[in-house]
């Protein structure tokens, strides 16, 4: 986290801008992982919205991790799952079938950075359906014919990460950190009184 030297710069006014600054610092630290941990959780409430089991390996996957610098705490929120950005942006399906021939599926990620080159499955691909069918609760013996279908029509996106620090999630850390940065000002003014 950025040092926020220009609430320092107003607490001078008012007492010790070093008292002050660390005291919003400690504050804003604290509104802001609150706001990653209510990301994660509009994360993992889109995620499980949208999903066909119960539940949700990449939703139960994310970790929080804070890290410490010379800056200040910066929060970072990973996952194990390597397939994340695809689940989020979606991916576009094969544009043909076997043989060439042209593929008419509507595809379900037409604005996705990411496509599907043909239908043809790879091993690696049908095992991650097996894994995802027990997961899942569903016959592992469909696994082939589920990631065929996959690369037919596409990944649909599921705009998770919008979820979390979307226009109205930046407003709303905004508004919480204005109110922060409020209350230390009161404070410090209180204290000098």
């Amino acid at each position: 986290m950025a040092r926020f030297s220009d609430a320092a710069k107003i607490a001078t006014q008012f007492g010790s801008s070093d008292d002050a600054e660390q005291a919003f610092e400690n504050s804003a630290e604290a509104v802001v992982v609150n706001w990653v941990n209510q990301g994660v959780i509009e994360m993992q409430k889109t995620l499980q919205r949208n999903s066909t089991s119960r539940r949700n390996k990449l939703a139960q996957s994310f970790e929080i991790v804070p890290q410490v610098s010379n800056d200040g705490v910066n929060v970072k929120v990973t996952t194990t799952e390597s397939y994340y950005d695809f689940v989020d942006k979606g991916v576009k399906k094969s544009p043909v079938l076997f043989g060439g021939k042209s593929n008419p599926t509507k595809n379900k990620a037409p604005r996705s950075p990411y496509s599907f080159k043909n239908v043809h499955t790879s091993k690696a691909m049908v095992d991650s359906f097996k894994q995802w069918a027990s997961f899942a609760g569903a016959a592992s013996k469909d696994a082939r014919r589920i990631a065929y279908l996959t690369k037919r029509g596409g990944i649909k996106p599921k705009n998770y990460i919008q979820a979390a620090i979307g226009k109205v999630r930046v407003k709303e850390l905004s508004e919480a950190l204005t109110q922060t940065l409020g209350r230390v000002i009161i404070g410090q003014v209180k204290n000098i009184q």
